[in-house]
């Protein structure tokens, strides 16, 4: 079986969709669209782009059961990262200064239910590059430090990789 679609059958998509080919290059595992660079990801299997979008979070200090600043210190639940279009989150890393056991939590649109947590246990950081959360054109995305620790935990740091996703090739 495959990996990813066929040349053949990525030109058959093009033509069915009347893109025109002189604006589209075709390979094996890649397209470019609209100046874009579209990759098929084969451990998510969907088209992501190769460009991404680093989204870093974090505070100053304790931080217990809050939501993390943003790089210009705005909470993430105040404004948080709009997606511009279709994505998919990809990778993400959390680090603090100490040893700690917390929770990061990843929230979209002002709804207090996590789409993707990552646990930290009695580590300074922890991080996974196998994340598969998609997200839509138009989500916010809100980051969100859970942890039982009495005075919280010192100086949390978060980053978050974000693809970009097509589902129409």
């Amino acid at each position: 079986m495959s990996c990813c679609p066929s040349a053949k059958d990525l030109e058959k998509h093009i033509l069915e969709h009347e893109i025109l080919l002189d604006e589209v290059a075709v390979a094996n595992d890649h397209i470019v669209d609209g100046g874009r660079l579209w990759v098929y990801d084969n451990i998510r299997g969907k088209w992501l782009s190769a460009d991404r979008l680093f989204a870093t979070a974090g505070r100053d200090g304790r931080a217990k059961n809050l939501y993390l600043r943003l790089i210009d210190g705005q909470p993430s639940n105040e404004t948080g990262y709009t997606m511009l279009r279709d994505a998919t989150i990809v990778a993400l890393a959390a680090q603090t200064r100490n040893n700690e056991t917390w929770i990061l939590q990843i929230r979209k649109n002002g709804d207090s239910t996590s789409v993707y947590s990552l646990p930290i246990s009695g580590a300074s950081g922890a991080h996974n590059k196998t994340v598969d959360v998609d997200l839509d054109e138009g989500d916010l995305v809100q980051l969100f430090a859970e942890t039982t620790t009495f005075l919280g935990i010192k100086d949390p740091h978060v980053i978050i990789e974000i693809a970009w996703r097509n589902d129409t090739l």
